[in-house]
């Protein structure tokens, strides 16, 4: 593989009467994605870990 697996907190805007507001954080969740093209993979737990990760 020339790309590898990289994760990232859940993040999302909130919106109200049609105007953007504040970033929040879902810290019980995490993002995985590419690092070549930057592609979701998937929402796992916190608790998930990535290969050889410690």
């Amino acid at each position: 593989m020339d790309w590898d697996v990289r994760k990232t907190p859940v993040r999302f805007i909130t919106e109200s009467a049609g105007t953007l507001g504040a970033i929040q954080s879902f810290p019980n969740q995490k993002i995985l994605f590419r690092s070549d093209t930057q592609a979701p993979l998937s929402v796992v737990s916190q608790r998930f870990q990535v290969g050889s990760e410690t």
